[in-house]
């Protein structure tokens, strides 16, 4: 117990940061797209001249750090075994959302991990993606705009269709927690291994089936 206290006041003040990260993503998203192509733009951080590009790397690397300790922490206090991939799959990511934009720091942050990352807007764009190449893992939303009109259960759609075409990647429903309320049974019984809205237990997904070290 006295190791696992000192283990969350480790974590106290990255989860600061975290939620700092998270409460200016989109303003924050907004400036490094505007510097995209200006890495070699120069601002001031903690009084230290930085690139915008090495400023980038820092911050994924402080992100998916705390991330990989409060996967490790969720697993001391639920007294869960440690993630053990079931095999070495490809490092690579189909990632079906009509609006990647709202995904662009875990983009970034796998990306910056060596995995690719293919989007795609919409279910006939991911099955033509998936048919085509070979993924270790499938990221869909639940519900998303698709030819002209909104569907609720589009991420029901996508995950049957792959596994009719006999196609077993490992598939996680990234989506809300009332869309998960909502068809999170559903999209299990149509092959998804997990439905979450927690970025942690995305990165956890990926290391359990091998896809991120």
């Amino acid at each position: 117990m006295p190791e696992l206290l000192s283990s969350i006041a480790d974590l106290a003040w990255p989860v600061v940061v975290l939620l700092g990260l998270v409460l200016f993503a989109r303003p924050l998203a907004g400036l490094l797209r505007s510097g995209s192509e200006r890495e070699d733009v120069t601002i001031e951080v903690g009084g230290q001249r930085v690139t915008l590009g090495k400023f980038r790397e820092q911050q994924n690397e402080v992100v998916l750090d705390l991330r990989r300790q409060l996967d490790d922490l969720r697993r001391q206090v639920t007294g869960g075994p440690p993630d053990r991939p079931r095999e070495k799959r490809p490092a690579a990511v189909l990632w079906v959302d009509d609006r990647p934009e709202n995904n662009a720091l875990f983009i970034d942050q796998l990306m910056t991990a060596g995995v690719r990352v293919d989007t795609a807007r919409t279910t006939a764009e991911g099955l033509a993606l998936a048919s085509g190449r070979d993924y270790g893992a499938v990221i869909s939303d639940m519900g998303r705009r698709e030819d002209g009109s909104y569907r609720t259960t589009a991420g029901l759609d996508l995950a049957r269709a792959l596994r009719a075409n006999g196609d077993d990647t490992p598939l996680l429903m990234f989506t809300s927690g009332r869309a998960n309320r909502e068809h999170g049974a559903e999209a299990r019984a149509a092959g998804a291994q997990a439905v979450t809205s927690s970025g942690v237990d995305l990165m956890a997904f990926l290391r359990e089936h091998g896809v991120l070290e």
